[in-house]
């Protein structure tokens, strides 16, 4: 399917994220406020298959209770591997979320910045903050501001200032409420 492209740089990147984890990893703390690396997992393992039952089904019903996977980790790396398949086999070019329609071009650039950023959270809870390639980091830039406008929370930290000098992948998750210049410090002086 065409438009794709940022949905696989994205995978790719948060599979290599994924690699640095072990289960020791699991209770630490991420940029995510008040989640440990389990929580973080979780949510992006429901995010995951949320954007999949759109892709393969046509629709996403938010608010769907599922049972979290008793390997988190596994779930995620399985998950972003079904949602990879899902996307080469796409047929339809619009879903409906809860009863609105949405290009299926969108979801996937929205679903890309949504893996990136906790990909970086992923890296930076476990003292391996990864850089964002800085063509990933600048076009979902643009789809962030584009995506999110007004209220910001609670979804989203307020914006973190940044260095005129910052790189793209430092900027980008700055708009989401991380401090960059804090993550990449070592753990002990977090």
């Amino acid at each position: 399917m065409v438009g794709g492209d940022l949905l696989e740089r994205a995978v790719g990147f948060a599979l290599g994220s994924l690699a640095a984890v072990s289960d020791a990893d699991l209770s630490r703390r991420t940029p995510c406020s008040d989640w440990d690396l389990v929580m973080l997992l979780r949510h992006l393992e429901d995010s995951v298959d949320a954007v999949c039952d759109g892709i393969e089904q046509g629709r996403i019903d938010l608010g769907a209770d599922i049972p979290a996977a008793d390997d988190p980790l596994g779930a995620v790396r399985s998950g972003l591997c079904r949602l990879l398949g899902a996307w080469l086999c796409a047929k339809c070019d619009a879903i409906t979320v809860c009863g609105l329609p949405l290009s299926t071009v969108v979801l996937a650039d929205i679903a890309a910045l949504e893996i990136t950023v906790h990909a970086w959270d992923i890296g930076s809870a476990c003292a391996d903050p990864r850089t964002i390639p800085t063509p990933l980091a600048t076009e979902l830039l643009s789809v962030a501001r584009v995506a999110v406008t007004g209220r910001r929370d609670p979804l989203f930290g307020a914006r973190v200032p940044v260095p005129a000098s910052a790189c793209q992948s430092d900027r980008l998750v700055a708009f989401f409420g991380r401090d960059p210049a804090v993550w990449k410090l070592p753990s002990a002086q977090r």
